[in-house]
């Protein structure tokens, strides 16, 4: 419980933050209680504005992805230039790309440079934990507040 009195201007205070907490927590709730609990290697808040084409191999039931280019801005795809290329994109991916996601990546040269997206169990397993813990602060605020 609170140590202050349900009247107090403290307590009003602290009501007004856990309001507004209360709401953020009931949409994230809802967000991850959509997730299925059964695991899967789809990630469907998985976001990459940048490289659409990785965005919708993450929200894919798929668990790795070999990329030999980036598509452009007409929908070509290029090809990277070399070795050093694949790996700088294969950096970027692991620096930038990562909202609601996760995955390694791997850069390599057959006859051709190439990066492997590979998914991880991370991004599920977070998701579970997160849930259980937002359930279990939403329990107590609603109890307190």
């Amino acid at each position: 419980m609170s140590d202050y009195g349900k009247t107090s201007e403290q307590f009003v205070v602290l009501k007004t933050i856990a309001g507004k907490r209360t709401e953020w927590l009931k949409e994230e709730i809802e967000k991850l209680d959509k997730i299925d609990k059964d695991f899967s290697w789809g990630m469907p808040y998985a976001d990459d504005p940048e490289y659409p084409e990785v965005e919708e191999f993450l929200r894919g039931s798929e668990q790795s992805w070999t990329v030999r280019g980036v598509q452009t801005f007409n929908g070509q795809i290029q090809e990277f230039a070399g070795l050093r290329e694949a790996k700088e994109y294969a950096k970027r991916c692991l620096n930038e790309g990562q909202y609601e996601s996760s995955y390694t990546t791997e850069a390599g040269e057959d006859n051709d440079p190439f990066v492997t997206i590979t998914k991880t169990r991370k991004w599920f397993e977070d998701s579970q934990v997160k849930l259980a813990q937002y359930k279990a602060e939403l329990a107590r605020l609603s109890e307190i507040y």
